[in-house]
This record gives structure tokens, sequence and C-alpha cells, in this order.
């Protein structure tokens, strides 16, 4: 009489009871439970089972009723840790129905996403005497709930490329992924949250991504391969990992207790992600500083986030749905709600002795019990544009015993409201003859708006596709084209029918095909790649491109490759690049004819400046006044002359790179006192005072050419007196700065404007300013400070402002102190 028990509460129609319960069709009832498309069970108040129908023997791969009646229910440890065996302590104590959905791993090593509905038995005291349970299989919801969440973040990724369509690869995928450990490690309360994926090497991961609180110690960096101790194969079987407390772990865990407490973890909860049914990898919480415990929703939330994250980072490169709303989880959860109905069929094929479940009426927005057990009801229901494939499908399951028939269709509830439902039905063909018929009903109304939403997504990804500017092929990992759009067409030349039976091989010139292999290698290692390479256009000319490629989310063996045509731009690089090569041989070639001929002009031109200076001396004998100045004017000019092919030439030889330095040791207080005691006289005809400030070190060494540097002083000095007026001041410092020797000329002169600044170092260029015009000079002094400078490895600047002086500073190398 345990199947008529069972029978009446579980609520199958009192009519069919009263059948069942005539004796010899116990055995019957117990054939009806067995054939239940739903797990059902019983079992007593101390948790231990008493009956078990078949298709929960199957859905938990046991190899029979006997095994599983040595569960407990209430203290089997996997049933504790998903939560069931609280909702049936619940259940027990209240005299109350419970239900939780739940993650179950099976002893007998089956996963699933269950609900578990608990039904109290209760005697004519009022007492609870056991219960029934039934169990579905509910991973096809938690499945659909993940495909709808990747594809809304497939949605979201299609909005965030829309402007920039596939120009880049994501760079802030990992910011995401960092920015969510921190989430989950605020919300959870850990102080660290971490990725860790597996490698090829199965005894080794890899942390890829970690969160940590302020003065929380990292011994494993990121990045850091690390091997994994055998007692953590629990990976394996996909079970988690938690320890509250590390101090409590018992000897038969002492190598996981070491591990622990040389990191310094107290509390620790690892989940093991998985992609496509591998083991991925495993998401981790921990503390250091306290210790902390975790509950079921904890685990299960770190789980879901383990999946999304090991899915962004398996498909860095992919669109994703946008994300509309935040409560969608929820709303999905809601929503879904399997109808079971079943009933018996009579000679001329109509259902008779009719049992529908009560979820209907929530799937309808119907009060509950408004169907009932009404068939006819809950044909009404049914739209009419679907009525006749609902009668079909029957029809076919009579005809058809033993096989299952799915189908989809809509119902109306009374206030207009469209529902789908995804039904599958079978048929079964009892001993006696008769036939009963069983059939399930889900709402799948939010699977057919995601799917309109995927179609609508994909339309627009077809739109850019074909709108885009740039060439776009997508092709296998083989390198055969599945599909171009119209600017690749254009681009090489093809029509599209032409290009898809092509492969990249074939538009490939064979001395790149290493270039091919090498972006093979890109992309199944990074998952991207891009390069320069040349491509073969229809009509067989070449053209540069510029070709990058990622592997499309959505399609895992698809590569995405976008190509631009840069054979005009590699011209031009081409014709500028040749143009600088003829400018540099220009400048070079007119450096040696300025050297050349400043030589050759120096020799004439010191005869003449000696034989002025030797006339002047009255060695050929006394000359007139008149002789006398005309020839002093020859002897002033040729020494004028002679300066400007002395500074032509210095910059000659630079720019020619024949100018020769002879580095030595140089004191540089004694050579600013000689060129100051050179200079005086010029300084002296304007009463100009020029002042020595010396440092605290006056022992400073250069490291420099000593006539350069001289040169270098004569120019600023020479100049520095030149633009101060009478009566005028000018300063010489010199200090250490680092590694360098900084030297200073400083001048309360004329002054110099910062548009004339930007000119200064230039060679034959004299300022404009009208005041400098009436101060004689080439223009080549102070580009041949800037040369020589520079050729030290120094540099050269000015500071000045028009009317307040000019600051002429300069940096040589510094020698060892005396």
């Amino acid at each position: 009489m345990e199947s008529i028990e069972f029978a009446k509460n579980i609520m199958f129609p009192l009519k069919y009871v009263r059948i069942l319960s005539d004796g010899p069709d116990e055995e019957n009832c117990n054939d009806l439970i067995d054939e239940l498309p739903l797990g059902i069970l019983s079992f007593d108040t101390r948790g231990n089972v008493t009956a078990v129908n078949r298709f929960l023997l199957e859905f938990m791969g046991s190899p029979s009723a006997a095994s599983t009646k040595q569960i407990n229910l209430l203290t089997f440890p996997p049933l504790v840790a998903s939560g069931i065996s609280a909702s049936i302590r619940e259940a027990i104590s209240t005299g109350k129905i419970t239900e939780i959905e739940t993650y179950y791993h099976s002893k007998w090593g089956k996963e699933a996403f269950v609900r578990f509905k608990t039904i109290p038995r209760i005697d004519k005291e009022g007492q609870v005497i056991g219960c029934h349970a039934v169990v579905e299989d509910a991973t096809i919801i938690k499945q659909t709930r993940s495909e709808l969440e990747q594809k809304k973040r497939q949605e979201n990724i299609y909005s965030h490329i829309s402007s920039n369509f596939i120009n880049t690869s994501f760079k802030d995928i990992d910011t995401k992924v960092d920015q969510t450990l921190e989430e989950i490690a605020k919300f959870t309360g850990a102080e660290r949250a971490s990725i860790f994926l597996a490698t090829d090497d199965t005894g080794l991961v890899i942390k890829t991504h970690e969160w940590h609180a302020e003065g929380i110690i990292s011994q494993i960096g990121v990045n850091q391969k690390f091997p994994v101790p055998k007692q953590l194969n629990k990976f394996n079987k996909f079970e988690s990992i938690y320890v509250p407390d590390t101090q409590q772990l018992t000897d038969e865990d002492i190598t996981v207790k070491e591990t622990l407490l040389e990191f310094g973890i107290l509390s620790v909860l690892l989940v093991p992600i998985s992609y496509k049914g591998k083991f991925s990898g495993f998401i981790g919480l921990d503390c250091q500083t306290q210790k902390k415990e975790w509950d079921e929703t904890t685990l299960y939330l770190l789980k879901l986030i383990g999946e999304m994250i090991i899915n962004v980072l398996e498909r860095k490169h992919t669109e994703s749905l946008l994300v509309r709303k935040e409560e969608d989880y929820e709303h999905v959860v809601n929503a879904i709600d399997t109808t079971i109905w079943k009933a018996d069929v009579d000679e001329n094929e109509k259902l008779i002795n009719t049992y529908i479940s009560p979820a209907v009426d929530k799937m309808l927005g119907l009060p509950r019990g408004t169907i009932g057990n009404d068939w006819d009801k809950y044909s009404s229901c049914i739209h009419p544009e679907d009525t006749q494939k609902v009668l079909d499908a029957l029809n076919l399951a009579l005809d058809n015993p033993e096989n299952y028939f799915d189908l989809d269709y809509r119902l109306v509830a009374d206030n207009g409201h469209i529902a789908w439902v995804s039904s599958s039905t079978i048929a079964h063909l009892q001993q006696d003859g008769t036939v009963k018929i069983f059939g399930t009903i889900i709402n799948i109304t939010w699977r057919k708006h995601a799917e309109a939403e995927l179609i609508k997504s994909e339309k627009k990804y077809r739109s850019l596709f074909e709108q885009s500017n740039d060439a776009i092929i997508l092709y296998d990992l083989e390198g055969n084209h599945i599909d171009v759009n119209s600017r690749a067409c254009e681009m090489l030349g093809y029509t599209k029918e032409e290009l898809t039976k092509l492969s990249f091989t074939d538009i490939l010139p064979s001395d790149q095909l290493d270039m091919l292999l090498e972006a093979q290698r890109k992309i199944r290692h990074e998952g991207t790649f891009r390069m320069e390479i040349e491509l073969i256009k229809a009509d067989g000319h070449r053209m540069v491109a510029d070709v990058s490629g990622s592997i499309m989310d959505v399609r895992p063996y698809t590569i995405q490759s976008i190509i631009r045509d840069i054979s005009e731009r590699k011209r031009l690089e081409e014709s500028l690049l040749h143009a600088k090569v003829i400018a540099e041989a220009a400048s070079h070639t007119k450096s040696e004819f300025l050297a050349n001929m400043s030589h050759e002009l120096r020799t004439p031109l010191n005869a003449i400046i000696g034989f002025s200076d030797v006339m002047l001396e009255g060695y050929f004998g006394e000359l007139s006044t008149k002789h006398n100045h005309y020839i002093q004017h020859i002897s002033n000019s040729g020494k004028h002359l002679l300066n400007l092919i002395n500074d032509i030439l210095d910059i000659s030889k630079v720019e020619a790179g024949k100018m020769e330095l002879f580095p030595a040791l140089v004191k540089l207080e004694g050579l600013i006192a000689e060129m100051v005691a050179t200079m005086q006289p010029l300084a002296t005809k304007k009463k100009i005072t020029v002042n020595i400030l010396k440092d605290n070190d006056a022992n400073i060494i250069l490291m420099a050419d000593e006539a350069k540097v001289k040169q270098i002083l004569y120019n600023l000095l020479g100049n520095a007196i030149k633009f101060t007026p009478n009566g005028g001041e000018i300063n010489i410092q010199a200090s250490l700065a680092g590694s360098m020797v900084r030297i200073s000329v400083i001048d309360n002169g004329i002054g110099i404007s910062s548009d004339d600044q930007k000119k200064l170092f230039t060679p034959f260029i004299q300022l404009d300013n009208s005041v400098s015009k009436q101060y004689e000079g080439t223009g080549l002094g102070l580009a041949v400070v800037k040369e020589l400078v520079e050729l030290h490895g120094g540099r050269v600047w000015v500071e000045s402002e028009p009317g307040k002086g000019s600051n002429f500073t300069f940096e040589l190398p510094a020698g060892d102190r005396a």
C-alpha cells in the first residue's frame, strides 16, 4: 500500500487512487510511478529511503534501489553540501512542503541542477510520519540561463565595438576581470580573490588574475605557475574545496594544511571551473587575517562568476549581447516552471483520467486551480494557429509508443498574454493493451524573446559586416574562406562567389607563406595577430595590406580578419625615405665642399693678413698716414674674413664628420681665467666689468678638448661683450651638475626675444632685431658653439628677455677632481 499512500500524497486524482487501491492494482501504481518522467522517492523522519522510482535511479546513475536506500538523506555529505538535507529537515519539522533548486553531484558521478520538492506525510494526529520527494532535472534551466547571459554579454560587446569595429583587440578584458574579482571579494568578505587556469602540464596551474585587500601578501605572483598538490585532486571530479579553519585540518590533510599555513591562509574556498565540460582551472577566495565561513549561496555565486570569467577569458575577443536588465537572472528563475501531465487513452484515442499539475495556472497567469485536471480547458488556451500542431504531436506519440516527441507552441491567457512553451510527450503501451500518455510543459517565453534578440543582433552584425570600410574575410583555421564582405571583393577584384572558393594561400605570394604560418601560430596561442603582408589581386597585381585577425567567439573555429590597403602609404613612405637619403647626401656633399673651400681660402688670406701686418710694422719702410689707414683696413677685413672662414670650416668639419676631439683632463678655473684675460682688452674698451663667480668647489675638472672649450668661451664672451652696452657687467659661473660641468656666461645686455631664441643656434642666421642689426656678425658663432658642445656629448641653451640681458649656459663632461 506504500505506492497508494504515495500517490495520494503527491496529489494523484482521487478517482485514479481509488482504482489503484483495489488490491491487485498496487503493482500498476508502482509501474505508473516508475514511468513518470521525474524522480520520486519516499523516506522516514530519520532520513532513511523507503522507496525510489526507476527515473531517479537512472537520473542519479544509481545501480539499484538497494544502493540508493543505503544513503541517509539527512546526513549524506553531498546532500548536506547541496542544501537538500536542510530543506528536508525543514519539511519534517514544520510539516510544510519545501522546495529547493541546487547543484547536486551524486555518489555515482552524475552532476545536475535539480529541483527537490519535499512533501510531508501527516497522520491522523497531525504528526509527520515521513515524506515523499519529487526530483526534477532542472539542468536545462541552468544551461539556458547561462546561454541567455552569454548572449546578452555578446550584445554588450556588439554595442561596445559598433563605433570602432574590430580595430584592435580589447585591452580592458583583464581589467574587467580584476574589477569583478574585487567586487566578489568585497561582497563575500574575502581578503583575496584569484583565478587559476589549467596549463598544458596537468600538474601545473597558473595564476592569471588576482585582487587582494591592502596589506595582504601574495606569495604566488600573477602569471606564475605552481604545482597542484595531489591532495587537491578533487578538482578533477569538479568538487569544491572549502576550509573554514586551516588549523582544524586533520593529520590526513597534513600536506594541504602545511601548504596553506605556509601561504598564511586561515580560510579558503576553491571552486573548480570548466569550459565545454573540461576542467579549466578554479576560482578561489581566502583570508589571511581572520577566519571566514561561506555558505552554499557563496559557493553557487562563485561557481557562476567562475564560469562567467572563464568564458570571458576563453572568448577574449568576442561580440556579446547587451545585458539589458540586472534582474533578468531572478526573472528567469521565477518564470520557468515545469507542468507535468498524464492521461489514459480510451478506445477512441481520447484522453481520459487526465492529471495536470497546478504549475500550468502560474504559467498562464491564472488563479491556482483554474485549469485543474480538465484537458479541454487547457486545450482552449492553445493558440488557434498551433492547435493542429499539438494534435498532430499527440497522434504521433500515440502511434509510436516509447518514443519522445517534442514541440514548441503558444498558449494564450484570458488577458491575451501569449506564452511560448516547450512540450515533451511519450506514450506507453500497458500489458493489458491500454495506452497511457505522459508529458511535460516548460515555459520558454524568455528563450523565444532571447532568440529574437539574437537574430536581431546577428542582423546588426551582418549590417556592420557589409557596411564596413575595411575588407573583412572569415576563414577557418586552415585558411579556407567562409564569408567575405563587399569591400573585400572590391579591394581584391573578385566576385563573392570567386573569393569564397579560394583560401588565404591563394591570394598570398609563395615567398610570404612563412608569414602565414606565423599568423597561424599567433592565432592558436594568442587568439589574435596583426602584420603587414602582400596580397595578390584578381588582375595579378600585388597590394600591400595591413591584416589583423582574431578568433570569433560565436564561432570558435572561425578567424575574422580585417584587411586595409596600405599600398599608397607604403609608396609614399618609400618616396619620403628616398628624398631623405638624397637630402642627407646633398648636405654631406655641401659640408665636404665648404670644408675643402674654407681650407683653400685660408692659405691666400693668411698671406694677405701677414703682409699687411708686416707693412704696418714698417719692415718695408715708413708708410704715409693715408697708406697706413688703408692697409689697416685690409688687415682688419682679412682677419674678420679669416674668423668667418674658420667658423665655416669648424661647422663643415662637424657636419662632414671630420672634426676630431682630443679630450684630456682640464682645470676649469685656469682655463676661464686665461679666456677672460684674452678678452679683457675688448671689455676694457667698452668699460665692461667681467666677473668670475667661484663655486664652493673651485677645483672643477673637465674631460674635454681644451682648444675647443676655449673656442666655445671665446665665442660666448665675444657675443656678451658685443651686445652689452658701455659700462655693463658680465658674470661667468661654473658648477657641477651630476656627471656634467655647467658653465654660464651672463650679461646685462640687450637681451633676446622668445621668437628669436629659436633661431640662435642656426648657421648663417642673424636676428632681425633692429638693435642687434647694428652689430656686425656672420651668424656662425653660436652655431659653432652648439656643434662643439654636442660633439662633446653636452648641450647648450639660453635664457633671456629683451632689455634684461642673456644667460648662455652649456654642459660638458666632468673629469676626476684634482
